[in-house]
């Protein structure tokens, strides 16, 4: 009885939409005065929570609605109809990876929205890609990156593929310990980017100048970097640095594989901030302690720390100065330039050269000696005068006390004469 009774519902949710069939397209890209998808369709009736994940998705405003993917015939009465022609029930990855290619590989279809029509090839030659294509049916295809019916643009903050949720659409699988030990891939890379100075500029700061995975791996050709090409991947960010490092004695490892380019010092996925203790930290993974590399690492290390120190003493007596109040417009101006010398002195300083490290930290130093001493000097003034003013209060408030007492003692004697008088 059940089943009879959901068949005539359906039979008559059909009939409800007789009308509106007979007035809608049956052949797909048909859309609706607003720019939608068709909905007089009839797979709605059976199917409406898919309808609602499809509506104002990027497919269905421009018209590619359920037989777009599926097949079928939108305009049947009934099931056995809808069904019929050359409809096609859910996808397997391989399936998915060619249908989304029909169109997505299509240079006509895709040149109105300048959309590239690369996107299956590379994928093709992804770690991904090999994969599926050698029969791996675990590894992500479309829909696990960019969802299945509601598919939004990469700008859209609700898309999976928006910057800021890339991570944790990569995480559904590269954290998935069981997943990832099937492949002998480590399940914490995700963890330790999310801890580390890009991942929180990008999740806690919101910069969206800061790397994700995609920026690394790439996109749909998405890979790890060979050994060769980690400080080339890094480089497109921090040129300087790898334009430094291409000029120092690593350079030679670097050409033979011998050094990982920068993950061999900051890591890969946690990358920290690098700091002036990163020298000693990095140069003994390598240099045995009190050897002439360990040294220089260190002499550069002792450059950086007193150029830094100096930097923020500076700051220091600029705040000083500003509580007083002086005006330290141009003194912030000064520290601006030693800051910018310091900054600049960190990634050239990846060459390992002494004199290069030297002259742009001694150019810091300089400018931040200047100020905390211009500005004692100031200070210094304002402290005596205001020492020599106190003096003058107290000379003032000793004067007024001995003036009042004065007056007061000779009433008291004028008061004392009258009553004697009297």
């Amino acid at each position: 009885m059940g089943c009879a009774h959901k068949q005539r519902r359906v039979k008559l949710g059909f009939f409800a939409l007789a009308l509106l069939a007979a007035g809608a397209a049956s052949s797909h890209g048909q859309r609706a005065p607003n720019g939608e998808a068709a909905s007089g369709s009839s797979c709605v009736v059976c199917h409406s929570d898919v309808y609602v994940l499809l509506k104002g998705t990027r497919h269905s405003r421009e018209g590619v609605d359920c037989v777009a993917c599926h097949g079928g015939d939108a305009g049947a009465l009934n099931v056995a109809g809808a069904h019929a022609k050359d409809f096609r029930r859910a996808f397997d990855r391989k399936q998915t990876v060619e249908l989304c290619s029909s169109c997505h590989s299509d240079n006509v279809k895709m040149k109105p929205y300048g959309i590239p029509t690369d996107q299956h090839a590379l994928y093709l030659t992804s770690t991904h890609g090999k994969k599926l294509m050698q029969g791996d049916t675990r590894v992500a295809a479309c829909g696990d990156c960019h969802g299945v019916h509601q598919i939004l643009g990469p700008g859209d903050p609700k898309s999976p593929v928006f910057r800021e949720n890339i991570p944790a659409t990569c995480g559904k699988c590269h954290e998935n310990a069981e997943m990832m030990n099937a492949y002998n891939v480590t399940s914490t890379v995700v963890s330790e980017y999310r801890a580390s100075v890009h991942g929180r500029a990008l999740l806690e700061r919101h910069s969206q100048q800061s790397p994700e995975c995609a920026s690394c791996h790439g996109t749909h050709g998405a890979a790890p970097p060979g050994v060769g090409d980690v400080s080339k991947v890094c480089g497109q960010c921090h040129a300087k640095t790898l334009e430094s490092l291409r000029q120092g004695p690593h350079a030679s490892a670097l050409q033979i594989g011998k050094l990982s380019g920068c993950a061999s010092c900051h890591g890969n996925h946690g990358v920290e901030r690098a700091g002036k203790e990163m020298w000693s930290m990095s140069c003994s993974k390598c240099h045995k302690s009190g050897s002439p590399q360990a040294g220089r690492g260190a002499a550069i290390q002792a450059l950086l720390t007193q150029a830094e120190d100096e930097v923020e003493k500076a700051r220091a007596s600029i705040e000083d100065a500003r509580r007083i109040p002086l005006d330290v417009t141009d003194y912030e101006a000064s520290l601006s330039d030693a800051s910018t010398f310091l900054v600049e002195a960190r990634p050239i300083s990846h060459d390992v050269s002494f004199e290069n490290a030297e002259d742009l930290t001694r150019r810091a130093r300089s400018i931040a000696a200047e100020i905390q001493s211009d500005l004692g000097k100031k200070m210094g003034v304002l402290r005596g005068r205001t020492i020599v003013l106190l003096l003058v209060l107290f000379y003032v408030a000793i004067s007024i006390g001995v003036v009042v007492k004065f007056r007061r003692e000779l009433e008291a004697r004028r008061a004392k004469s009258k009553a004697g008088a009297g």
